[in-house]
């Protein structure tokens, strides 16, 4: 029988919370996202540019729709993380948190992303 310490319990709970602040960042962040395509992009019959690069300009052009697979791979993003690292979590504490951390910086390129990819519509 193998004796331990109740406080190991206590280490848990705060990489939990830590883990909880982290998603619900990397949540709110994704519904940023969403809300600024949501009040940026209108219902239109005419194309608009979905890719913008310094060399070639517009170089992609689409339906208004297709806009909204930026947020959609966003929210991808975040369930996906979010799944890993709570089965990391079990083993590897500093992975899991690793993984949150992770998650909230590519939700946070991915919202400079919609925001320079459509502010001029």
């Amino acid at each position: 029988m193998q004796l331990t310490s109740p406080l190991i319990g206590l280490r848990k709970i705060r990489a939990i919370r830590g883990m909880v602040f982290g998603l619900s960042s990397t949540a709110f962040l994704n519904f940023l996202q969403w809300l600024y395509i949501y009040l940026r992009v209108k219902p239109q019959a005419e194309p608009i540019p979905l890719h913008y690069t310094i060399t070639f300009g517009i170089d992609r052009i689409g339906p208004w729709y297709s806009a909204y697979l930026l947020p959609l791979s966003g929210t991808m993003i975040l369930f996906l993380n979010t799944l890993v690292a709570l089965i990391v979590l079990e083993h590897h504490r500093a992975s899991g948190v690793f993984v949150v951390i992770l998650s909230t910086l590519m939700q946070l390129i991915l919202l400079a992303a919609a925001f320079l990819a459509f502010r001029s519509l």
